[in-house]
């Protein structure tokens, strides 16, 4: 079961309507302590499973084994262990609902209100994946000069701070710790504000034809047509997704790390989820 406005109330807040159900978040679930008041119960976290579900999108390529890793990115870095290079480290981990979060993130160290804020980044990061595969996009399928097809990863990080978000190098540094050469250059570092909603479209657009003002199909990219061959294409349904996602992601900011020392590039495409949390899209772009 994923978390609604019904079931976070009877699980978070106490409300004793109905017994709770088990909520379903990731490799976690929350519950109601059976017999305590509202004041005195607090969320329990269960894993569902003792395995770590395998690595997707952008995890998947940057923890490739160094044997092979030349497969999936390339290594430029000038002072590295050729046998021992690496992306990120320590390496964040990805929960059972495919949400990454910086390694070591440990839901029961937070409090009821920072609990809420999770369960709401949670849902928003479910749907956005969930949008993500419905409708086939991918960074570099439209409107962007990457030249590839690089998958979206759902990400979450705590965040408190003087910035609503946090600026490139807290993130490539400090919450998940890039290679240093990464970015250890801040004037390599791309990063992008934006504070208004982005413009979006639904219409054929060439991969390679920039638009002239930002947009959210040079993240969110749409796929070309033949990927509704074999399946039903609903426009009304990707124009509601794209929709909620333009209220999503508002402010936002893009950061690109990795140029000239990584193919692909590193880019996260985040926002403020909840209070205490940020998060949205980790990925990458294909630059030669």
């Amino acid at each position: 079961m994923l978390i609604n406005s019904t079931n976070l109330k009877g699980v978070l807040l106490g409300i004793k309507s109905k017994p709770s159900p088990p909520v379903f978040v990731g490799h976690l679930t929350f519950i109601q302590k059976n017999g305590v008041s509202a004041s005195a119960w607090s969320c329990v976290v269960i894993p569902l499973c003792d395995t770590k579900p395998p690595l997707w999108g952008a995890l998947n390529r940057f923890n490739c084994p160094t044997l092979v890793k030349q497969t999936q990115w390339m290594c430029y870095f000038e002072h590295h262990d050729e046998e021992d290079a690496y992306v990120i480290r320590p390496f964040p981990s990805m929960w059972k609902c495919g949400v990454v979060v910086p390694d070591g993130l440990d839901p029961l160290s937070f409090d009821t209100k920072h609990l809420q804020g999770l369960c709401r980044s949670l849902e928003i990061l479910v749907h956005m994946r969930k949008g993500r595969k419905e409708f086939g996009l991918a960074c570099g399928s439209e409107c962007t000069g990457n030249e590839g097809c690089n998958q979206l990863s759902v990400v979450l990080m705590p965040w408190e701070g003087d910035e609503v978000i946090p600026n490139a190098l807290t993130i490539f540094s400090k919450i998940f710790e890039f290679y240093q050469e990464i970015w250890d250059n801040p004037q390599s570092i791309c990063c992008q504000s934006f504070d208004e909603k982005l413009y979006f479209h639904l219409d054929e657009h060439p991969r390679d034809e920039r638009p002239k003002r930002a947009c959210l199909n040079k993240v969110f990219g749409r796929p070309h047509q033949n990927f509704w061959k074999d399946k039903e294409y609903n426009y009304e349904k990707e124009l509601d997704f794209f929709t909620w996602l333009q209220n999503i992601m508002v402010p936002s900011r893009r950061y690109i790390a990795g140029e000239s020392k990584m193919n692909p590039v590193a880019e996260f495409f985040i926002t403020v989820l909840a209070p205490g949390w940020v998060g949205g899209i980790l990925t990458g772009e294909t630059w030669t």
